[in-house]
């Protein structure tokens, strides 16, 4: 019994370890009560060609590209981040939305007919944005293009070796040790 307390101690104190610095760095750039400006700095980032306008936007202010406008996302001290999520509306026909990790060279067009014409849509990106520099939102359509709550990360930094090797250990002991006492019993 006593054995079967340390273990799930040993576990949940080993899953809050490996979750806690990815759950903790999370950040959302919502635009609320913000002005136009270049750049435009929030936080530990900065947005250059930020025009900011009320309306279609997920909550009050956000993010808006015209036909051929550009709006480039870094950190303030450089440092690489991770792009998770973007509150999105393409407006008119056709608007395209191109998404472009600058020092990775990986992009994703966000097209409106039929799927986002006029319609609100939160795209998540799954790692295809990790370990980007900068990220440069692109107006490549004709339409309208509203960004709101921009969801970053900054990238996760490794365990060492030897904290990790000692939970491991531990997780694998305390199991071995609960299993010879069951064997014995």
């Amino acid at each position: 019994m006593f054995l079967n307390a340390i273990l799930k101690t040993t576990l949940v104190c080993a899953s809050f370890a490996v979750l806690a610095p990815s759950l903790a760095s999370a950040l959302t750039i919502d635009f609320n009560g913000t002005s136009s400006g270049t750049p435009l700095v929030m936080g530990a980032y900065q947005i250059d060609d930020a025009r900011i306008v009320n309306g279609n936007c997920n909550v009050l202010d956000c993010l808006a590209l015209n036909k051929n406008e550009t709006s480039i996302l870094t950190r303030v001290d450089g440092a690489a981040f991770t792009l998770t999520s973007i509150w999105f509306q393409l407006l008119g026909n056709p608007a395209d939305l191109l998404i472009t990790g600058s020092n990775i060279g990986a992009s994703v067009t966000l097209s409106s007919p039929p799927l986002f014409k006029n319609t609100p849509y939160n795209h998540l990106f799954d790692g295809t944005f990790a370990n980007v520099t900068s990220v440069i939102f692109s107006n490549i359509g004709k339409g309208n293009i509203r960004i709101d709550d921009i969801v970053l990360g900054d990238n996760p930094t490794t365990v060492p070796l030897p904290a990790g090797a000692g939970l491991l250990i531990a997780a694998l002991g305390s199991l071995g040790v609960m299993r010879r006492r069951r064997a014995a019993a």
